[in-house]
């Protein structure tokens, strides 16, 4: 396959083509589902909603003709994603993180339904009826958002941490778009920082490259799982997850003083940047891709998490076929 340059990065996003991930032996520990959420899932498979994204807690649906996707805990990549099933505390600090970020105008991040606006979506749109739409809804087992048409970073593949690298394909000139647009959201980030709003998780499965009208290549974050606003107190398994975020992601502390000398986002958004500043030169300009490619890893600079190379091939030779 040829490597992919900016129109041809440019078609990728224009004419999206959802892969069922139920069927990709390369994403592991996908919950098979649950019967609290057999209903939902029937009524959507029928209307020929797919499963095709995964996350660390839920699974993603989408349909090329409707605008939005739809989060449902419990179907994700985690070692038990089952565990989520029904805890809707989780999907309820997103939507109202979401909603904070949106409110202060910031546009790096999907629009987000309310429970009202996503049962009057499910119904109308998705055909899934009333009783199952605001029984799963006012549960706060699911979080409708903005479908935002791009490319992953990486996609991760519920091996632990390790994650499919998706942007080792492009030509130089897209890498160097990238780059740039992962700048640009590093400062939109830390005008959201000194307002107290904190993503805490811009790992590459989380950030999504896309391009505005003018067609220039953008960076938007998802997954606002783990976001806290400072100025007020966060929920327990936030405040819990984030202090245990700062050990595995190794942000530098200052050992006189005990205390971080970058934030999460911070830290996250400069090794990302690292990451593709640091793809192998023998890599990038390549020619061909040849099969080689998914034995290669790097695990630098996201110490202890693996990056495979070798994830898109296969999605890109299915969505050119």
């Amino acid at each position: 396959m040829e490597i992919i340059a900016k129109r041809g990065f440019i078609n990728l996003i224009e004419k999206p083509k959802f892969e069922d991930i139920k069927y990709n032996d390369n994403i592991k520990n996908l919950s098979d589902g649950y019967w609290v959420y057999d209903a939902l899932i029937q009524e959507l498979e029928k209307n020929n909603w797919i499963r095709f994204a995964p996350g660390f807690k839920a699974g993603v649906y989408g349909h090329s003709e409707h605008k939005y996707c739809i989060k449902i805990l419990g179907m994700g990549v985690g070692d038990d994603p089952k565990y989520f099933c029904e805890k809707g505390n989780y999907i309820e600090h997103e939507r109202n993180m979401m909603m904070k970020f949106r409110n202060n105008k910031f546009t790096f991040l999907p629009e987000v339904l309310t429970q009202e606006d996503s049962i009057r979506f499910l119904v109308e749109e998705c055909k899934i009826s009333k009783s199952q739409a605001e029984e799963r809804c006012f549960k706060n087992d699911i979080l409708i958002t903005e479908y935002i048409p791009g490319i992953a970073m990486a996609t991760q593949t519920g091996q632990f941490l390790d994650q499919i690298l998706n942007v080792g394909y492009f030509s130089e000139e897209v890498i160097f778009e990238m780059e740039a647009s992962l700048y640009k959201l590093k400062e939109e980030l830390n005008c959201a920082n000194r307002l107290g709003l904190l993503h805490n998780d811009p790992m590459p499965p989380n950030i999504i490259f896309t391009v505005d009208k003018n067609e220039r290549i953008i960076a938007k974050l998802v997954d606002f799982e783990l976001s806290q606003d400072i100025n007020v107190s966060s929920p327990s398994f936030v405040d819990n997850s984030v202090k245990e975020q700062y050990k595995e992601r190794d942000v530098p502390l200052n050992y006189q003083t005990g205390k971080y000398k970058k934030n999460l986002d911070q830290h996250l958004m400069e090794l990302s940047i690292e990451l593709l500043q640091n793809l192998p030169l023998h890599i990038r300009k390549q020619k061909k891709l040849e099969t080689i490619w998914d034995s290669i890893s790097i695990t630098i600079p996201f110490v202890g998490i693996g990056i495979n190379l070798g994830g898109m091939e296969r999605h890109l030779r299915k969505t050119k076929n």
